[in-house]
């Protein structure tokens, strides 16, 4: 019998490093289209996983600490 990697707990989870884009604009308030149009200028650094844009939790914090 092999063992597989250990699975994550819940707050493993809890402490993300990035955002879904929709989360991100939520937290930011922000509504879905001026978030994207943040993202395209540049105003807002994002991560393209795919068709999924990914914002990191630090820029985020920055952004809220303001």
């Amino acid at each position: 019998m092999t063992m597989g990697t250990p699975r994550q707990k819940d707050s493993d989870v809890d402490e993300c490093l990035t955002y879904h884009a929709e989360k991100a604009f939520k937290k930011l308030g922000v509504g879905r289209s001026k978030g994207y149009q943040l993202i395209r200028s540049g105003e807002l650094p994002a991560v393209k996983f795919g068709k999924t844009f990914l914002i990191p939790k630090h820029v985020i914090d920055k952004l809220l600490d303001v």
